[in-house]
């Protein structure tokens, strides 16, 4: 295999990976963003892709992470390749091909991509690279010569930490495999860190079912533009153009888009010359907004910084423009299979104030904090959403979400909260249909307003991590992993007659054929007669019973046997109208 160079990308859980058409991508050296190729094959970088269907090949450690929960641990790695593969209207294909027995390091120019566990604190990648006691995971990109290729990729996961694969687990200490390796996944593909604070690729995560767990739109929109198909780039659109101060190209300016229900859907941050492209966008009216990344400063003093995106050699971020005024209200109108251009003029100063930390999680007393979103629950009210302020004092202070389906509180500004900073909180109430996605976070006082964008999520009453239309509790439920062919919603594996999504309907178990639910629907009567509609499996025959009443009396069968073509039965009692009847329907083996 002929390669260039390996680059590692960091996924940490107190630590941290630029600009292309989407999300936040790495770069080659001729400048153009990396990526797989999934046009055509390139014998040169066999056995890593699929010869015939160019999907990338990956290889799993068998020993997993633990002893007792191995095989749910593999599991909850292959549903995370196989949510990256399901973004409608991308080319992105995974195969899993065979297992590693006990490395003791990867080699990112060995043939394989390898998804391990090692311990960390100490030097791995033959003695190169140095894995931290607080990263979650790493990951080794090998790239093909002189070019935007990407050859091989190695996943190493932190077998220092604690795991867990429990997607209903409250515990926060354990990180969650399938959150933790989407975030990995999408350094494999070609990503680097975001810049919104929901975001599965935001540079730091939590213990627990955090942020990381589902895709956001932030990857969905990089993924269609990095690797849409021709149909699906046809239904999308792009948004590109320059951000200037005082008539010079700045770097660093993090463009946000946000959709009418306030959800921020793309986000990157401006290259040098000032340029900038968002693609992958659903048509549709969007605001955009401009801020300023953090100063590269510690402590308690930033949320996102320019070397938390590009933490290589290059740090491509790291000497952003960080002193000017945020630009909001800037309204486009994306069309799809289209460009829009809109330049965009940022004004001097230095912020009145920045958001530095979110306070974790909704308990009002809590004065926990870190740079991590917080996740609202729809139709749950009081769940407070906090933020920490440098020596802000004003009285006259605004704390909001963007977006509909929120109502507030009475705002709370607590000086000295925790240590120098001010907590400034507000109990939120989240409609049960609000709409799900990142919002952002407007503090405003004296007439400034800084952001935190894409710091809050309002979690969706059914997840579809898989974009499939079904439950993601359900499949869970039944299957392992829930992203499984067998799982989707037109499956019936346990050949019943009832496909998983009616299953999912009835509270029926999709995996015996015994425990299936379906029921009398209606019983309708009219002029006619009386018409019995129950639950039916298409080809399948039913008989109906009838008896006057509940005591005594013996169920007779009424008509013949029916086969029913659809979902839907029917059947037509003629008898008179005027009596009391009760019905039954049975299956016919």
């Amino acid at each position: 295999m002929k390669v260039q160079k390996a680059v590692v990308t960091w996924g940490a859980a107190l630590v941290a990976c630029a600009v292309a058409d989407g999300a936040v991508s790495q770069y080659a050296p001729n400048g153009r963003p990396l990526r797989w190729n999934f046009d055509s094959f390139d014998a040169a970088l066999a056995p890593v892709q699929n010869p015939t269907t160019l999907a990338i090949r990956y290889t799993l450690a068998a020993e997993g992470f633990s002893t007792t929960n191995r095989t749910a641990e593999l599991n909850a790695l292959r549903a995370a390749f196989a949510q990256w593969q399901a973004v409608p209207g991308t080319k992105v294909k995974f195969e899993e091909s065979g297992s590693a027995f006990f490395p003791s390091d990867i080699n990112p120019l060995d043939g394989q991509n390898v998804v391990v566990w090692l311990n960390a604190n100490r030097f791995v990648n033959g003695n190169t690279t140095f894995f931290p006691i607080t990263a979650r995971g790493l990951t080794f990109l090998s790239t093909s010569d002189f070019d935007e290729t990407i050859a091989e990729a190695d996943i190493v996961l932190n077998r220092s930490l604690a795991w867990t694969t429990d997607f209903n687990s409250v515990a926060l200490g354990p990180m969650f495999v399938e959150g933790v390796a989407l975030h990995e996944i999408g350094h494999l593909l070609g990503f680097n860190h975001a810049t919104l604070g929901g975001a599965t690729l935001f540079w730091t995560g939590a213990g627990g079912i955090d942020h990381s767990a589902g895709l956001s739109q932030d990857e969905i929109a990089g993924l269609r533009a990095l690797y849409g198909t021709t149909a699906g780039s046809a239904t999308v659109g792009r948004l590109m153009g320059t951000v200037t101060l005082n008539g010079a190209a700045i770097l660093g300016a993090v463009i946000t888009v946000e959709d009418s229900n306030g959800n921020a859907v793309a986000s990157t941050p401006s290259l040098a010359n000032g340029s900038y492209a968002l693609a992958g966008l659903p048509p549709g009216s969007y605001t955009v907004r401009v801020t300023p990344l953090d100063p590269p400063t510690s402590g308690d003093t930033y949320l996102v910084r320019g070397n938390e995106l590009d933490i290589s050699a290059g740090g491509r971020w790291n000497s952003s423009t960080t002193a000017f005024l945020p630009l909001t209200n800037t309204t486009v109108t994306i069309t799809a299979n289209a460009t829009t251009t809109r330049n965009l003029a940022v004004s001097a100063g230095t912020p009145a104030f920045r958001i530095v930390e979110m306070r974790n999680g909704t308990n009002p007393v809590s004065r926990a904090a870190g740079d991590l979103c917080v996740q609202l629950k729809p139709g749950i009210a009081g769940q407070t959403v906090g933020v920490f302020v440098p020596g802000l004092t004003a009285t006259n202070v605004s704390l909001r979400l963007t977006g509909g389906g929120l109502q507030y509180g009475a705002v709370e500004v607590i000086p000295t909260a925790l240590r120098a900073l001010t907590l400034v909180q507000v109990p939120v109430t989240v409609a049960t249909n609000a709409a799900p996605g990142l919002r952002s976070l407007a503090l405003t006082a004296n007439g400034f307003t800084a952001w935190a964008s894409g710091f809050a999520e309002v979690l969706p009453e059914t997840p579809d991590f898989n974009f499939d239309g079904l439950d993601d509790r359900f499949q869970r439920r039944y299957f392992d992993p829930f992203t499984q062919s067998g799982a989707g919603p037109e499956q019936d594996p346990d050949a019943d007659g009832f496909v998983n999504r009616r299953e999912a309907s009835m509270g029926s178990d999709p995996t015996k054929a015994s425990s299936v639910n379906w029921r009398i629907t209606s019983v309708k009567l009219s002029a006619q007669g009386t018409t019995v509609s129950w639950d039916s499996a298409p080809g399948r025959k039913y008989q109906v019973y009838a008896r006057d009443n509940l005591a005594g009396a013996t169920w007779q069968a009424v008509g013949a046997v029916l086969t029913v073509a659809g979902e839907s039965g029917q059947y037509l009692d003629a008898r008179p109208t005027d009596s009391l009847r009760f019905y039954q329907v049975r299956d016919v083996p």
